[in-house]
């Protein structure tokens, strides 16, 4: 940064063109990563609490019920969840850190 300043780019295109590339993948991850995780574990809490009716509270009944099928189908879901949420965060980093190469398989 003091580099970039010192050679006379204004401090803000400092801040938004080296800085915050940067530091938006670390920050991003853990965005997506709780919100992701807060859509099946903070719906169960909340749902059972104030015996709301949704997915957490379906959840919750399947569990004490022993419904397998239903307890499979929502493990099956929340899964696809967490890896289109992956696979979204892997696209971001190819976006944001030019470090990071997007490559179609290409393996060394």
């Amino acid at each position: 940064m003091f580099a970039a300043t010192a050679n006379g780019l204004p401090e803000k295109t400092v801040i938004y063109k080296h800085v915050l590339r940067a530091a938006a993948p670390p920050i991003i991850t853990i965005v997506l990563l709780s919100l992701t995780g807060s859509l099946f574990g903070g719906a169960i809490i909340t749902e059972t609490v104030f015996m709301w009716p949704g997915m957490g509270l379906l959840y919750w009944e399947a569990i004490q019920a022993n419904d397998t099928p239903v307890v499979l189908g929502l493990v099956y879901l929340s899964l696809l969840v967490y890896l289109i949420t992956l696979a979204i965060l892997d696209i971001l980093y190819g976006i944001l850190d030019p470090r990071v190469r997007i490559t179609a398989g290409v393996t060394r």
